[in-house]
């Protein structure tokens, strides 16, 4: 069986240079929410049919199609129908059942709505044979579906656009049934009423027949109308800014340090996946797609590079001092104690270590015990476009102690394991001698870490939200 679909949509396409915002009567929910994420998707079809300008939301009911084709060339139903000027209406009624995939990170979705009457009414021009006799016309259409049925699949990922994550829809599919479906098309051959009024008798007699022929063709033809409705707001409003933040994350007035750093505490303990409310990422495992430490000069001279390399133990976080988040921030400052920090990933090593050549290529596993992380930066509010004031850092410095550095690194000198033995005792009898050494490098990798994460948080924010109000 050939299927082949064309279709243009009447699309208000909203440019995605500025991040989009939700009207305040627009419902959004907590990520963890199912039922108020059902709710909210019901409120949108019965409150806002006829679009939401703002975040890129088309007129739903009714829902304007310009050009539909549906060619069905196989078969006992061999026809070419093209719409035009389409209203699919009915989905102000819609019924939300099932919505899943709405997670921090999200692949896969899928939304189940039950639409008691849906109806397509508009131009039509037919042409073919349906089962074993021919049909042709052209006039209004009115094809109407009852108790249907249509279920939402779609796949996708979040990529960055100009600083903020929106999610980017890849594959979509639309699969539908319905408990009775209704046709009648006026005018058909060239305006003999008894001819068209037998055969729309003949279509709605043998409904069932039929529909299992075009079922293919309507659904692909579905598929294309929402995924361009879906993709559309996506496209327009960043991810974390369709949710609410977290019900149990901690706010706190500005300036009241003791609950500052009590919420960070939580924060690193509780949503170790990550805040996407907040523009915060994944905290434990931190993963790092590449980090290099180049030591040039001294007992130590190397060149290691690493690969997806995943930093674990923010889980187990004391924060020890939070200073500077004030109402008019400036110097900001962060202490942060790990019981135990690993880094565990991929390694390429070359050069000298004190007196010996080192070369090798494996995985690795740097661990620190009571790592002591001290952060400080500095910057100021800026006002954007908006209106609103968002905390623009400039300047960022950290430094760390521990007091025991392990280091284990796998097929060294091409897999000869008496010299890799060796060399990893080696290291690690003389850890703090070689750590005093790499500490600078590895303060530089860090501070570029720390500084992504924390300037996520404030780009995406506006400062004065990330606190409760003071009054």
């Amino acid at each position: 069986m050939k299927l082949q679909i064309a279709l243009l949509l009447t699309v208000a396409i909203i440019g995605t240079g500025s991040a989009a915002k939700f009207p305040n009567a627009f419902s959004r929910c907590k990520q963890e929410d199912g039922n108020c994420l059902l709710e909210a998707v019901t409120a949108t079809f019965r409150n806002f049919h006829k679009g939401v300008p703002e975040i890129g939301l088309v007129p739903l009911d009714p829902l304007r199609i310009d050009k539909m084709d549906i060619v069905q060339g196989d078969g006992p139903i061999n026809i070419v129908l093209n719409f035009k000027k389409v209203d699919l209406g009915g989905f102000r009624e819609a019924q939300i059942k099932k919505i899943n995939g709405f997670t921090s990170n999200p692949t896969k979705m899928e939304m189940n709505l039950l639409v008691p009457v849906a109806s397509l009414v508009g131009g039509y021009r037919i042409n073919g044979k349906v089962l074993i006799l021919p049909i042709q016309g052209e006039g209004n259409s009115n094809m109407t579906m009852v108790n249907c049925d249509i279920s939402l699949k779609w796949t996708g990922k979040l990529v960055e656009k100009s600083g903020q994550q929106f999610y980017q829809v890849d594959k979509f599919k639309v699969h539908f049934d319905t408990s009775r479906f209704y046709m009648d098309f006026s005018n058909l051959f060239n305006g003999d009423k008894a001819l068209g009024d037998n055969m729309n008798v003949f279509l709605n007699d043998n409904w069932q027949d039929i529909l299992k022929e075009l079922k293919p063709a309507i659904s692909a033809a579905f598929t294309k109308i929402f995924q361009a409705v879906v993709s559309n707001v996506f496209n327009k409003v960043p991810y974390n800014e369709l949710y609410l933040a977290s019900a149990s994350y901690s706010q706190c007035k500005t300036g009241d340090e003791p609950c500052v750093v009590q919420a960070i505490t939580n924060t690193f303990q509780k949503f170790q996946g990550g805040v996407p409310a907040l523009g915060l990422a994944s905290l434990d495992p931190l993963r790092i797609d590449e980090m290099d430490i180049v030591q040039g000069t001294g007992p130590v001279n190397i060149v290691l590079n690493f690969k997806n390399v995943d930093i674990t133990g923010f889980k187990d976080v004391a924060v020890k001092k939070a200073k500077g988040f004030t109402e008019t921030p400036n110097v900001m400052e962060m202490n942060l104690r790990l019981p135990v920090a690993s880094l565990v990933g991929s390694y390429k090593i070359k050069g000298k270590v004190l007196i010996l050549p080192i070369q090798g290529e494996g995985i690795s596993n740097m661990t620190m015990v009571n790592c002591d992380f001290l952060m400080k930066w500095n910057g100021a509010l800026e006002k954007r476009a908006n209106g609103k004031e968002y905390y623009q850092m400039n300047k960022i410095k950290a430094t760390f102690d521990t007091t025991r550095f392990y280091m284990h690194l796998t097929n060294l000198f091409n897999g000869d394991k008496a010299l890799g033995d060796n060399m990893n005792q080696f290291l690690n009898d003389n850890w703090e001698d070689i750590l005093k050494e790499l500490k600078p490098a590895i303060i530089g990798a860090f501070t570029k870490i720390f500084r992504a994460i924390i300037t996520n948080v404030f780009e995406n924010v506006p400062y004065e939200e990330l606190f409760l109000p003071n009054a």
